[in-house]
């Protein structure tokens, strides 16, 4: 299928940009269990959704920021949303549920807050 051959061209350089600017990608592509050319869409939207949503923050706000709570309206960032759910497609077989979203979102900023608590020395039994 052509367009999905122009997604790889496009997606190929998209992640090696990612690995470069965030020495992280690829520890969080190997929690994710998205690494080696079948996952290249999905290291992809990892990449976009590192790009627009800062996970240093608390879980709930970016899970607010995704659009992850039930009944909130409409205001949240919808294409980090559709970056998660670009994610979450290349993982999950079947029907996607914010379940889901939340899950992989939570696995990411988990995997972020372990490794920068690791590269400071602090022990993660003593953050609150």
């Amino acid at each position: 299928d052509h367009i999905e051959e122009e997604k790889l061209i496009v997606g190929r350089p998209i992640v090696e940009e990612a690995e470069r600017r965030y020495p992280i990608f690829r520890t969080i592509a190997e929690e994710l269990g998205i690494t080696g050319e079948n996952h290249l869409l999905a290291r992809e939207a990892l990449a976009e959704l590192l790009t627009y949503v800062d996970f240093n923050l608390s879980f709930t706000k970016i899970r607010r920021y995704l659009g992850l709570y039930p009944r909130h309206g409409k205001r949240y960032n919808h294409a980090a949303r559709k970056a998660l759910e670009r994610l979450t497609r290349g993982l999950i077989t079947g029907t996607i549920t914010a379940k889901h979203l939340t899950e992989i979102a939570k696995t990411i900023w988990m995997t972020i807050r372990r490794e920068t608590q690791r590269l400071a020395g602090t022990p993660a039994q003593q953050q609150g």
